[in-house]
């Protein structure tokens, strides 16, 4: 669910306690060929497994008003208001329920964690699916347990043909209102890198956008308009975090991850900050979230993790983790994309994403990002651990978000029992309600910046 705060709550933050005023606080719930695009994209999809997540039913909507409660806690929580609150909430409910009126009496309450049972476990995804409809299984989903995001694609693995969310932009945007209606108003993500990764395609009708090394070399000029007409069509269509740009600096050219397809803009560090910075001045002006990858920067590695982990110990340099600590706060959306890199000085045994220790390095330079994991259906994880499991890992080890794409493998119809799994965990302690409870303060954030 989305918290929009009233003006009115900002100021009665500052204010002494004896001069809070009654508020109203509104929950709303709400240029690169196409054959090479193509070989780049099943490339991505080789080599499939199958996992065997189940579900089962959870009526979450009984604990409705509950919810509510417990989210406006995340807003009051340092307000200590001695004055009526109104929550507001736009989702549909039984005839004659129109809100839920909390008084000073109840405020107790709303500083408490909210119980594992009344969590919203699904904010904490990002979830892909097969079509240009939004599918049975995602809507009982959101409707169950909200929706953090959703991540379209236009290729797809299964039937290896650009047959999957996109076709055109009028179809794009009816999509995406349609993912943006599910209960608690899901945010779109998209991998618009530019040249081979980038998901609207100038065949489809969609604005241009060359790869990151052939837009290092363009005047600045021409960076600024093209990147305007890229993030506005963006905007146009729905979407509301571009995981983009890519930060890893160009240290291996024969990267088959980054530098052999021109995904790093340059092996010159200051060439990488200044185009990110580009980035995100335009993107702000249309109010696009961007989202920095992959920490903690694999420009100079050797494999691609689509297939193993990657090993970057001897290739991570300081200044490129640095890059990350420098320009994330500055990116608007604030948002970082940890990869399943596995630097041994750090941890010996977990890639970054389930890595407690190097996603605590993270964390302590940057408190406020938003952390997102890469596709845990790469196959590095997928040989390891499966996703069920290793999206408890990760959650554990301190991530806020889990990209699951469905889309190197069909597991549509795990995703309901790997979100049960999840929440059975934060009931049984194994995961930190008081860690769930701030990963979903940080989405609910990003939900009010991006989707109002």
């Amino acid at each position: 669910m989305v918290m929009v705060m009233a003006p009115e709550m900002a100021v009665a933050m500052a204010m002494p306690e004896a001069m809070a005023m009654p508020m109203t606080v509104t929950v709303a719930m709400a240029v690169t060929t196409a054959g090479e695009s193509r070989g780049w994209d099943r490339q991505r999809c080789r080599g499939k497994r199958e996992s065997a997540d189940g579900g089962r039913d959870d009526l979450l909507d009984a604990n409705h008003g509950v919810l509510l409660t417990c989210s406006a806690g995340i807003a009051l929580r340092c307000c200590n208001l001695k004055a009526p609150i109104l929550v507001r909430c736009d989702q549909h409910h039984p005839a004659g329920m129109v809100g839920h009126r909390v008084t000073s009496d109840d405020l107790p309450n709303l500083n408490r964690v909210p119980k594992a049972s009344t969590m919203r476990i699904g904010e904490l995804f990002i979830l892909g699916f097969f079509g240009n409809t939004v599918p049975d299984w995602l809507k009982e989903f959101a409707a169950r347990y909200g929706l953090g995001g959703v991540i379209l694609f236009d290729y797809s693995c299964r039937t290896q043909a650009y047959d999957n969310n996109i076709e055109s932009p009028e179809q794009v945007q009816r999509l995406c209102a349609e993912i943006s209606a599910l209960p608690s108003g899901p945010m779109v993500f998209i991998d618009q890198e530019g040249g081979l990764v980038r998901r609207l395609k100038e065949s489809r009708g969609f604005a241009p956008l060359p790869s990151a090394k052939e837009f290092n070399h363009l005047a600045p000029d021409e960076k600024r308009a093209i990147l305007a007409a890229s993030f506005a069509e963006m905007r146009r269509l729905g979407i509301h975090y571009d995981f983009a740009p890519v930060i890893d600096v160009d240290y291996n050219p024969d990267n088959p991850n980054i530098g052999r397809i021109k995904r790093s803009y340059s092996a010159d560090i200051a060439e990488v900050k200044g185009n990110a910075l580009l980035a995100s001045e335009v993107a702000r002006a249309q109010r696009i979230g961007l989202c920095l990858k992959h920490f903690p920067g694999i420009g100079g590695a050797v494999v691609d993790s689509h297939h193993e982990f990657m090993d970057i110990s001897d290739a991570l340099r300081a200044e490129q983790e640095e890059l990350f600590y420098s320009l994330a706060p500055k990116m608007f959306g604030n948002a970082v994309l940890v990869s399943h890199a596995i630097v041994r000085q750090w941890d010996q045994e977990h890639p970054m994403t389930l890595s407690a220790t190097g996603l605590g390095r993270l964390r302590g330079r940057l408190p406020d990002t938003l952390l997102i994991t890469d596709d845990m259906q790469m196959q590095g994880l997928q040989k390891a651990l499966g996703t069920r499991q290793a999206s408890l890992q990760s959650l554990k080890a301190g991530m806020d978000m889990l990209c699951i794409g469905n889309n190197l493998f069909d597991q549509e119809q795990e995703m309901i029992g790997t979100a049960e799994y999840i929440r059975q965990s934060l009931r049984d302690g194994i995961l930190s309600s008081s860690a769930i409870e701030q990963s979903s303060a940080r989405i609910v954030q990003r939900k009010a910046l991006l989707t109002a």
